[in-house]
This record gives structure tokens, sequence and C-alpha cells, in this order.
């Protein structure tokens, strides 16, 4: 996969200056995809993380982000383009060989993100 996306002209960047600007913001995070044809991720990634930033590449690439960002705001929009990405996660875990405890913690975070898609609703 990562030779395919970068063939088209992605870049993966597992660089130390992308992780510290990454973390910097929050060292939680595992990796982050910046546009259609960049992605930020820390080194060895699992497997459901390596499919999360390929779904979020094909919504920036497809215009949903964009779409989304003017329809419902920034904040509100990528909370949905997380959740809709981590239910395509949970649809093609079987497929994808993702393992039941990564499929677990997607539908842990799921759950918490329609909690803020709820609340961000109502603001």
């Amino acid at each position: 996969m990562k030779a395919a996306f970068e063939k088209y002209g992605g870049e993966i960047d597992m660089s130390e200056e992308a992780l510290y600007e990454m973390w910097e913001s929050d060292p939680t995070v595992l990796a982050e995809t910046l546009s259609a044809k960049y992605i930020r991720m820390k080194p060895n990634p699992d497997v459901a993380t390596v499919f999360e930033e390929f779904i979020h590449t094909a919504q920036y690439r497809t215009g949903l982000v964009a779409k989304w960002v003017n329809e419902f705001g920034r904040s509100l929009a990528f909370v949905k383009i997380e959740i809709q990405a981590q239910e395509k996660l949970i649809r093609n875990a079987p497929k994808w060989g993702i393992p039941a405890e990564q499929v677990e913690r997607i539908k842990s975070r799921l759950q918490s993100l329609k909690a803020i898609e709820h609340r961000l609703s109502k603001s």
C-alpha cells in the first residue's frame, strides 16, 4: 500500500521532525493525514492506523473534507470524518485483517466521537 501511495505522489513521513510536530499538539496521536497526498505516521504502525490514514487520504481526494468543512465548520467536519473512517474500519475489519483488539479500540473511539458529534451539533 505504501509503495502504491508513493508511486502516485503520496508521502508517508515518519521523520523525527514530522513526529515532533505531530506529537507537540497531542502525544497520543499515532498518525495524521494532512492532505490527499501527505500522511505523518509513527514508525511501525498497527494495521488499523494504516488503513485509517488511507481512508482519510480518500476523503481529501474526493473533496469530502472540503465539503464538510464548508457545510459543518472545521470542528464538526473533522469529527464526522473520523466517525466515517471508524465505521469503515469496523465494516472492513475481517477483509483487511484488523485484529480483534484493534477493532475494540476502534469501537470505543467511535462511541466517544459520536458523543462529541452530538455535543457539537447542539451548539
